[in-house]
């Protein structure tokens, strides 16, 4: 299962198609495109995008708890110039894509009745111990392994965490014009690098079973 191969399972009467896409934008997209086209005589409900993530420092979360997005945020599309600010591709005038004479820039937002949706069955059903928190997730090519550029993103943002791929599923999913919820497992806090203060393992276990607690709770 990589790659965009696809799998099918069932949650009561929730068909689940399953992908791993591999990290990054251009994966995540391709994982999105793939399922939609697969799917293209009977569209999704929603895509549920899940993985791990950084927290930032300083906003609530830390190893092991689980993060849900209200607004993915791509992080560096745009031009930094010599003053060392950095311009948006709005502020560029340059949209990234359209749907429905929309212009979309760096920002996608979650459906918000789903999203408040998940963040209820979530909070309600996290097993003892995990914090959940809603919030906007950054995505960036390049991961954050120091303090000053983690600090410079959270605060430009309001960011929650930051990942590799949200931007660019949501970004498809404004496309084709489905709902999205992503859930994220907290691996480490955003701080300079220090491999060893990750726990990727256990973000990947309470995100999974926190989704998988979302699809015995979320009715058609």
């Amino acid at each position: 299962m990589r790659n965009g191969i696809i799998r099918g399972t069932m949650f009561d009467d929730i068909t689940v198609l399953l992908v791993e896409t591999g990290m990054g934008k251009v994966n995540g997209a391709h994982g999105a495109t793939k399922v939609l086209l697969t799917a293209k005589d009977s569209p999704p409900d929603m895509i549920i995008n899940l993985g791990i993530g950084g927290a930032y420092p300083q906003m609530g979360l830390d190893k092991g708890d689980v993060a849900i997005s209200s607004k993915e945020v791509y992080g560096d599309e745009g031009v930094f110039t010599s003053e060392g600010d950095f311009l948006g591709v709005e502020e560029i005038g340059i949209p990234l894509c359209e749907k429905d004479g929309r212009p979309y820039y760096n920002e996608f937002l979650m459906d918000s009745k789903l999203t408040e949706k998940a963040l209820y069955i979530i909070s309600n059903n996290a097993p003892p111990g995990i914090k959940v928190k809603r919030g906007v997730f950054v995505t960036v090519s390049t991961c954050t392994g120091a303090n000053a550029r983690a600090v410079e993103l959270r605060d430009r943002y309001n960011g929650l965490c930051e990942n590799m791929e949200g931007a660019a599923i949501a970004h498809i999913c404004a496309m084709y014009g489905i709902p999205m919820i992503e859930v994220r497992g907290i691996s480490n806090i955003v701080r300079d690098r220090d491999k060893k203060d990750c726990n990727i393992n256990l973000a990947a276990k309470n995100c999974q079973e926190v989704v998988i607690t979302l699809l015995e709770n979320l009715k058609p």
